[in-house]
């Protein structure tokens, strides 16, 4: 396991929210998980950011064919709702960036790119719900934009257990897999 350059790393925790993480068996061992994470990042001056999915009254960034129109049926996923908003367990700091996502991944319509790049970090620490859907799409985009990932595999859920351990097995431990006792490892070595 190659060691974690604070100076180059950041933190993404996806859909890490109240509404999202509702339903979750083991989302209170993953939420103290990834808030140990949080608090070693922030001592060591590693940005962490909170990718939630909001959508405007309406739902305009909800098309015909959108996977997200179980949201809009139901109402929910409406940025002015407390549900989006990071997950208290995760104890959000002043200095964390929100970003406010309209698709399951994170760099498709925000600045995300953008804000990496700025502070010159290019390894990506994530961990979220749906393995299926925002860790996947965030995973495959920032591989291709040559960010290398830290996918944090027992601070990942999906509502399908077998195919959140398809992918995490499989599909996306070649771009870079371990475990939050393995990062927080990495972390202080580096």
């Amino acid at each position: 396991m190659a060691a974690i350059d604070p100076k180059t790393c950041a933190v993404l925790a996806l859909s890490m929210t109240p509404e999202s993480m509702a339903g979750y068996p083991n989302a209170g061992e993953m939420l103290a998980k990834a808030a140990r994470i949080m608090a070693a990042a922030r001592r060591a001056s590693i940005p962490v950011i909170h990718g939630v999915v909001g959508f405007r009254e309406g739902y305009p960034e909800v098309g015909e064919e959108s996977m997200f129109q179980g949201l809009k049926r139901a109402g929910r996923s409406r940025e002015d709702s407390p549900g989006i908003a990071p997950h208290p367990d995760l104890h959000p700091a002043p200095t964390d960036i929100l970003l406010r996502k309209r698709r399951a991944g994170a760099f498709q319509g925000t600045d995300l790119d953008l804000l990496l790049r700025a502070q010159g970090r290019r390894t990506l620490a994530l961990m979220g719900v749906r393995t299926s859907g925002a860790i996947l799409f965030t995973s495959c985009w920032a591989t291709d934009l040559d960010y290398r990932l830290a996918i944090i595999t027992d601070c990942c859920a999906d509502p399908n257990e077998e195919v959140h351990r398809l992918l995490l097995d499989q599909v996306l431990a070649p771009y870079g897999t371990m475990t939050a006792e393995e990062f927080l490892a990495a972390l202080t070595a580096g």
